[in-house]
């Protein structure tokens, strides 16, 4: 999308420099390129950050960040019943 947009700006701002009726370079080209600037910055800063824009890539990246949580909740449960285990494992020698 934005490569089309870009070559859109590109096919307008070459037809405005090069005018082959006149065969001189049109006297507003230097506002149609500063404005072409400012669009093509304008883009750059609107697309440069694919979740502001994108609402998929959003989730897509809470949902990574909920399976690390999660992930690493599992971890430290498995680590809790390890220790539970032996604990329970000690007390049932002392007790016997």
């Amino acid at each position: 999308m934005l490569a089309e947009l870009q070559n859109k700006c590109i096919k307008k701002l070459t037809s405005k420099i090069f005018n082959t009726d006149l065969e001189t370079p049109d006297p507003d080209a230097k506002t149609e390129i500063d404005n072409m600037q400012l669009n093509m910055v304008e883009l750059y800063r609107k697309y440069n950050n694919p979740g502001k824009v994108d609402s998929l890539f959003t989730i897509k990246n809470d949902v990574e960040d909920i399976k690390s949580s999660v992930k690493n909740t599992m971890k430290t449960m498995l680590n809790n019943i390890t220790e539970l285990t032996v604990i329970n494992n000690i007390i049932n020698f002392i007790i016997v």
